[in-house]
C-alpha cells in the first residue's frame, strides 16, 4: 500500500509570511537565508529588509 504525499510550494513576498505564528519571523538582523519549521510546513525565509521578506514555502 503506497500514500501519495503532497508537496505545495508557495513563493511570495511580503512583511511576514501567512504560516507565520508568534514572532519566530522578528530576528532579522542580518540577510541570511534561514529555515523556520511548523508542524509540516518549512519556510525558507530570505529578509531583504528589516521587515521585508521573500520567502518559499513547502507543506508536505
Amino acid at each position: 500500500m503506497y500514500r501519495r504525499a503532497l508537496l505545495t510550494i508557495n513563493v511570495g513576498c511580503g512583511s511576514k509570511p501567512d504560516a507565520a505564528v508568534g514572532d519566530i519571523y522578528l530576528d532579522t538582523q542580518d540577510s541570511r537565508p534561514y529555515i523556520s519549521s511548523l508542524g509540516h510546513t518549512y519556510i525558507i525565509c530570505i529578509p531583504v529588509a528589516k521587515t521585508y521578506f521573500s520567502f518559499l514555502q513547502i507543506t508536505s
